[in-house]
């Protein structure tokens, strides 16, 4: 058995800020067309020579390279 006393010395009210207290919340956003981007491409190929990994890689990365181009990227 338990018993539970309240004991009103214990009890503290809630602390309340300074008056001088001035909280502020706020959110910008700024929107403008990229003049720069930076690509890395990474892959990984599985064949049965080294040889034709790397063909694969090539005729990948070849591919990814147009379609960003196709975009209107410039290579610069």
């Amino acid at each position: 058995m338990s018993l539970a006393v309240a004991h009103p010395a214990l009890a503290q009210a809630a602390p309340t800020p300074p008056a001088s207290t001035i909280f502020v919340t706020g959110r910008g956003e700024v929107q403008v067309a990229p003049d720069r981007a930076r690509v890395q491409v990474g892959m990984e190929t599985q064949a049965r020579t080294s040889q034709l990994a790397a063909q694969e890689n090539n005729r990948k990365q070849a591919a990814i390279l147009a379609a960003i181009r196709k975009l209107g990227i410039p290579d610069a």
